[in-house]
């Protein structure tokens, strides 16, 4: 079941499978200043395994429980997307401020994320000496469904135990495209995680404490 095991080098391309489906529309405007909506989704017909009970509706945990997940069939999720220019610089219709934001939801049940959101603004263009510079700021919230923060909640429950329940995780991120030359771009990069993972267990302590906050400094060369 592992795809770096079963398709190693990513060139098999199965027709047995149940199908996925994807559509998206999309709507430009300019008021004024240009904006972009699109909406989308997708549908799995695929089975999913249900992310807290099993077969006869015990939890998972539960120690009389089959170990068998309860099946529903097919999944989805549906999307929203939003590009809007705020400001524009005076004689560059492609250079200002834009703000950028996308939210997405899935069943809870069959999804250990149900919900995603992020959003940020990005400056172009508003230094005149660094015209082609650009400066981001974002975030991304990532929800753990309550299914799944059941199951860590049951695991506890029947096992006297304290370890952490999913919950969520947080980015916030700060980055700078510095153009050095014509096709030549540095990009340093700076990411802070409130709860990596979801708040799960460090793998490196047997204590069961959460994995920290963390911060995340990266510079990206793009010629």
């Amino acid at each position: 079941t592992d795809p770096q095991l079963c398709n190693e080098h990513g060139t098999n391309f199965r027709l047995s499978d149940p199908p996925l489906v994807m559509s998206e529309i999309a709507y430009s405007y300019n008021m004024g200043l240009r904006g972009t909506v699109k909406v989308g989704g997708w549908y799995s017909f695929n089975d999913f395994e249900d992310q807290r009970f099993d077969v006869n509706r015990l939890s998972i945990a539960d120690p009389s429980s089959t170990g068998t997940a309860q099946l529903h069939q097919g999944n989805y999720g549906v999307y929203g997307v939003l590009y809007q220019m705020i400001h524009q610089v005076p004689g560059a219709s492609d250079k200002g401020i834009h703000l950028f934001s996308r939210v997405a939801v899935s069943p809870e049940n069959r999804n250990q994320i149900d919900f995603y959101a992020e959003g940020g603004l990005t400056f172009s263009g508003l230094v005149p000496l660094r015209p082609d510079d650009v400066f981001a700021i974002g975030f991304a919230y990532t929800s753990i469904s309550d299914h799944a923060a059941g199951l860590d909640q049951d695991f506890n429950r029947f096992n006297g135990a304290d370890a952490p329940v999913r919950n969520y995780e947080l980015l916030f991120e700060l980055d700078y495209t510095l153009q050095i030359a014509t096709g030549w771009t540095l990009q340093p990069d700076f990411q802070y995680y409130w709860n990596p993972g979801g708040n799960v267990a460090n793998p490196l302590l047997i204590d069961g404490t959460p994995i920290e906050n963390v911060a995340v400094y990266g510079l990206r060369s793009t010629v």
